[in-house]
């Protein structure tokens, strides 16, 4: 019974490894194509962890549980952090 269990539990991480790089890469790519420049679109892809880092912290620290709401609300928010930190601040800058 417990050899069934690691075998079925094997599976989905066999597939996370390959879907995780993928999935990366589709939205690393979706950025460039939005913005033209690999150097936009590291600032809007590396901001979105620091800024998630934040407001897991931040539930933290106000004792929030984290239950499917909250983590639905954090998937949100970070789609809405992103598409700001794409036109807002990167479109100020001219970047070489």
């Amino acid at each position: 019974m417990e050899r069934t269990i690691r075998v079925l539990a094997a599976r989905p991480r066999e597939r996370l490894k390959l879907v995780l790089p993928v999935t990366i890469f589709i939205v690393f790519l979706l950025l460039y194509l939005n913005t033209r420049s690999v150097v936009k679109t590291l600032i809007v892809f590396l901001a979105v962890p620091f800024w998630a880092v934040g407001a897991i912290w931040l539930l933290h620290f106000l004792g929030y549980n984290m239950s499917i709401a909250v983590w639905v609300g954090l998937i949100a928010l970070i789609g809405v952090d992103g598409n700001r930190r794409l036109h807002a601040p990167v479109s100020r800058y001219r970047l070489p």
